[in-house]
């Protein structure tokens, strides 16, 4: 419980304050024509821009803040209902070698890797043959 309190604390919290602060910016710019009607309709007491100042941006907070708290609450209801993935043991392999193959297998594949590298590498001139090597021809011209 106390961990579903602080994921809404740290959701709630920013959403709420951005949430008063437009609420704050929303009663200033309505203030004056709310002040213009009560001065018409000449209504005793505070301005209601004073009022407009303080309520409405703990409103538009309280109710953020309430929406938030309902939304993980869902999301804590929808995980919950969700299955437990099973956890069934995985079943070992008989004899298996230090990197985790059954030794034929790893005999198998070293000779695999082996016959590639052999055909991967560059087919080299035998030695026998000076003249395929690249040694230097006469520089007579008669044989």
């Amino acid at each position: 419980m106390r961990a579903f309190l602080i994921k809404i604390l740290k959701a709630g919290v920013p959403v709420a304050l951005l949430s008063a602060a437009v609420g704050y910016g929303l009663a200033s710019l309505a203030g004056p024509f709310a002040d213009a009607q009560a001065a018409q309709a000449q209504v005793p007491g505070e301005l209601p821009s004073s009022v407009m100042k303080v309520r409405l941006p703990l409103l538009m907070a309280g109710a953020c803040l309430a929406a938030v708290a309902a939304w993980e609450a869902l999301g804590a209801l929808v995980r919950s209902r969700r299955a437990a993935p099973a956890t069934t043991p995985v079943p070992k392999v008989q004899g298996p070698s230090a990197s985790g193959m059954d030794a034929e297998v790893e005999a198998l594949l070293n000779q695999i890797l082996a016959q590639t590298e052999r055909e991967a590498r560059p087919q080299t001139p035998s030695a026998a043959d000076p003249a395929e090597v690249g040694a230097p021809r006469s520089l007579s011209t008669t044989h």
